[in-house]
């Protein structure tokens, strides 16, 4: 009696186990699915150089050839246009932060420009023919942009505007 006992219960105690067993493999199992978006996709280049999403979930993607929007189904694309002074100020993007109801853009060899969201537009700002190379905010809301080889840019709002505020190095 004792040892059928013993048995019922080694055996109940294996099949638990292999239920168990075939439960955490099952999980681990699961199949990976990644997507790969290109230009035939709609993506205006395939390097990306800088990345960010916004308040409402869009996808910035900054490339060598535009500005990209991913809502998560298709891009728009936006692009320079010359003669327009509220398109994007450079096509090669090399910096993207979302602050509030702005997106600040820092391209390649034409300074910076935001896109703000509510009027659908670009506004280019700071120097213009500079390279700025990284975007950065603080808690109070000031966006930082580092230029390469010249200096630093504070741009804050007082008074219900934008100021820049230049750091020089050299």
């Amino acid at each position: 009696m004792v040892l059928k006992a013993v048995s019922i219960l080694t055996f109940t105690k294996f099949f638990l186990a292999l239920v168990l067993f075939f439960i955490a493999a099952s999980c681990f199992s699961q199949e990976k699915i990644f997507y790969h978006y290109g230009r035939e996709e709609g993506l205006s280049q395939q390097s990306v150089t800088a990345i960010t999403k916004d308040s409402k979930g869009y996808l910035w993607l900054g490339t060598q050839d535009g500005l990209n929007r991913f809502d998560g189904n298709s891009f728009v694309v936006y692009k320079n246009e010359i003669g327009n002074d509220k398109s994007i100020s450079g096509n090669f993007i090399n910096a993207l932060l979302d602050n509030d109801n702005l997106i600040w853009i820092g391209t390649s060899n034409n300074g910076i420009c935001y896109y703000n969201k509510k009027f659908n537009n670009f506004k280019s700002i700071g120097k213009a023919s500079s390279n700025c190379t990284a975007l950065a905010k603080d808690k109070k809301g000031n966006v930082y942009a580092a230029y390469l080889n010249n200096g630093l840019s504070v741009f804050s709002i007082r008074e219900g505007s934008l100021h820049e505020d230049k750091i020089e190095f050299f």
